[in-house]
């Protein structure tokens, strides 16, 4: 007893309330979040880190929870049965005196039963529902704005790459890439600034959550072992000045969370922009901050690195990881000059007697400073001893300088035409006004919470795209405005059953999601095709009719179907006549039916329904199977692949597609052509030119040159695939059907 109180007044003394009113400590300089810096990338491993090992700590005491409250149960219905046998043998006993002291005993332990009782579901009420709470609410929600942080920050390193490489040349191309690093810079700066403050409160809220969880299970304690009420009384002090501190922490958290609100005001449309002046204790740091790098393989590839200057050394540094890299070590041996023949802006050279480094800065006012800087610390280099004073600069130019042209994004563009297809102003499963997600594979929008449950049924199910944060291909924009939530939902919604009641806005998750796996998951409530067993009779206007008349070169005698046609179908062969007529609603009802996307019709040779679309013509059609699991690889009894087909047909749109989606170009058919060959026999150009550049991209992706596919390639790619969404008619050759197929 008196080790608990010398105990409890330690403890009191430890954490008095003054201490625990302290405002709380930001875990990281906004300036740094903002500038992205390895400081700062640093810091959130750090701390996601801990929040991994808090999460560890939490599932495994959530766990013990549970195995304790069962056992706790299981022996209060054992006591139970003691009880009861107890009163029996106290009912033996006749005399007054020992029947009166039975009773009391029985009594007491009755109570004890009743509080132990409570005891164990309050355990159960506090530890698994408080933990419980932040580790599938807390946790969850952080991972899930990770996961947007690190989404937007290689849509910021692709946009700032495009604008690095734009020649001089082409200045509309300069403005259109300078307005797309302005977008994405500031979308990243507000996502890296959510991220910072979930990360914050969740370390500062973790303090008094968990605290408070135990104190209220050690409150439960008390009340239990009320028996041992002096035990009690020398631990309630103790529980008041728990309560303070708990009182004094939310306080606190209540104070960083009123700072963290006014973050965003520090987003501006320049870049962070900084000067300062050490003290001569410094480290001697002149410059740092972001550089690309060229290479001096026969690549010569551009890699974006942090630079620092330092101590008359220059060294560099990936974003992640500690591990430097000595570029020179001696800037006595260096020159610094500027490079003007590269169709690159703002490049410079670090010459030294054995080696030159190319160096690209990402703005004017950048590249000024870093030469600047170069300048200043190979003189100080020259004259280390009596260096004083150094300057140290970050990465970017004066607060005076001239701010970015407006932004002109997309985006915008993108989110007004694709809710402008019919049903797409609202949530296609609960109707939630102006959805800013899709699932593209489907052909719908969404609001971010039936999102998140369509994110869980896994990507063969629905590929999830933000509308105001991703860039849009043109062909699955084109897609989008083929299907839509009126169509999709006609589709998935045809045949609804009366046990499940379609969610609103309002709908808890639990609900909304089972309902969502039964509609996408399950296809519960699609419509089966006429004749199936078990399906309910047509509606009177039939299903969707495969109209071929745009498809003048389609060749499919079949293409058309009507309903008492449609009844010796299987959804298969449906499927495979749906992609013929590029008929992308009834391609969703059959895929809707489980059709395989893959299968090949031993009627037409082995082909699958990916070479009827190409047959077609149709960039909507290759692109919808495509993103609903058609291999582009198979082959049919010529050994054509889609790949074969539509270079054949000089359909630029379908090769950019097919290529996207890492079509083989190696593969021969029966004749011992590849799809160059075929492009070099048709005289295409553009098609001749696209493969070769894909054949070069695979090269450097075997040879482990880079990280994924060449920045070249995608660039190429896209160029082509727009043109030949925008301007057809600029490409050497003709493009199939595709001039004729609707423009979203």
């Amino acid at each position: 007893m008196k080790w608990i109180k010398k105990t409890a007044a330690v403890n009191i003394h430890l954490y008095s309330l003054p201490v625990m009113m302290k405002q709380m400590d930001l875990l990281i300089d906004i300036n740094e979040c903002l500038r992205d810096s390895p400081k700062f990338r640093q810091s959130l491993l750090e701390n996601e880190k801990n929040i991994e090992h808090l999460e560890g700590r939490l599932e495994k005491a959530v766990k013990n929870c549970g195995i304790m409250v069962e056992s706790g149960r299981q022996f209060a219905t054992s006591q139970n049965h003691l009880l009861v046998s107890l009163w029996d043998v106290a009912g033996h006993f006749k005399e007054p005196a020992i029947s009166a002291s039975f009773h009391q005993l029985l009594h007491a332990l009755a109570e004890f039963q009743k509080y132990q009782g409570h005891l164990v579901d309050q355990a159960a009420r506090i530890i698994s529902r408080n933990l419980g709470t932040m580790l599938k609410t807390d946790i969850r929600q952080l991972k899930e704005t990770r996961q947007s942080f690190e989404h937007i920050s290689g849509d910021l390193d692709t946009a700032l790459t495009r604008y690095a490489q734009a020649p001089k040349g082409r200045p509309q191309e300069l403005e259109e890439t300078a307005n797309l690093v302005q977008a994405h810079r500031t979308c990243f700066r507000h996502t890296a600034l959510d991220y910072l403050r979930a990360v914050s409160l969740l370390q500062s809220r973790k303090q008094h959550e968990v605290l408070d969880t135990m104190r209220s299970y050690l409150q439960a304690q008390v009340t239990f072992s009320h028996q041992c009420h002096d035990l009690c009384q020398d631990l309630e002090p103790q529980l008041k000045e728990i309560s303070s501190q708990i009182d004094g922490l939310r306080a606190g958290t209540d104070v960083l969370e009123h700072q963290l609100e006014g973050v965003h005001s520090h987003v501006t449309h320049e870049d962070v922009l900084q000067s300062q002046r050490p003290s001569p204790a410094d480290t001697g740091v002149f410059m740092e901050g972001y550089l690309f790098k060229r290479t001096t393989n026969a690549f010569k590839t551009w890699n974006r690195r942090w630079f620092t200057l330092e101590n008359h050394q220059l060294k560099y540094r990936r974003r992640t990881g500690d591990e430097l890299t000595m570029m020179e070590e001696d800037l006595r041996l260096c020159t610094v000059k500027p490079v003007h023949e590269l169709d690159r802006r703002h490049c410079f050279e670090v010459v030294s007697p054995l080696k030159s480094h190319v160096m690209q800065a990402d703005s004017e006012p950048s590249y000024k400073l870093w030469v600047e800087a170069l300048q200043a610390g190979i003189g100080a280099a020259f004259d280390r001893p009596t260096l004083r004073s150094p300057t140290r600069l970050t990465d970017g130019g004066p607060a005076s300088s001239p701010a970015p042209a407006p932004v002109v994004t997309r985006r915008a563009n993108v989110l007004e035409q694709v809710r402008r297809v019919a049903g797409n102003e609202r949530c296609c499963d609960c109707g939630r006004a102006e959805p800013t997600w899709a699932s593209i594979n489907l052909g719908v929008t969404l609001c971010i919470e039936c999102s998140g449950i369509h994110r869980s049924l896994g990507v063969q199910v629905s590929k999830i795209r933000s509308l105001t944060l991703d860039a849009w291909e043109p062909e699955i924009l084109r897609v989008m405005a083929e299907l839509g939530n009126a169509v999709v939902n006609g589709v998935y919604e045809a045949c609804p059953d009366p046990a499940w009641q379609r969610p609103d806005a309002d709908t808890e998750r639990s609900a909304r999601e089972a309902w969502i796996r039964a509609k996408y998951a399950e296809c519960r409530f699609v419509r089966r095709l006429p004749g199936a067993p078990g399906s309910p009779p047509p509606p009177a206007d039939g299903p969707p009719p495969l109209d071929d008349s745009d498809e003048s070169t389609a060749g499919e005698d079949d293409a058309t179907l009507d309903p008492e046609a449609m009844c010796d179908l299987n959804p298969d062969m449906l499927l495979w006549k749906a992609a013929a007529a590029h008929n992308l609603p009834v391609i969703c009802s059959a895929l809707a039916l489980r059709a395989d996307p893959c299968w090949p019709n031993s009627d037409r040779a082995g082909r699958t329904p990916l070479h009827a679309a190409v047959t077609s013509g149709s960039v909507m059609a290759c692109q919808h199977l495509l993103l609903n699991g058609s291999r582009p690889d198979l082959q049919d009894a010529d050994g054509l692949t889609p790949l074969h087909l539509a270079v054949a047909n000089d359909n630029m749109g379908q090769v950019c597609v097919l290529l996207k989606h890492k079509a083989n170009q190696r593969i021969r058919d029966g004749r011992g052509r590849d799809p160059l060959g075929i492009a070099v026999e048709n005289a295409n150009a553009d098609i001749v030119t696209l493969l070769r550049v894909g054949l070069l991209n695979e090269e450097m992706r075997d040879a482990d040159v880079g990280n994924g596919d060449d920045d070249t390639f995608h660039q190429v790619v896209k160029d082509f695939s727009r043109m030949a969404h925008d301007a057809p008619e600029k490409l050497s050759r003709r493009s199939g059907h595709e001039q004729g197929e609707p423009q979203p």
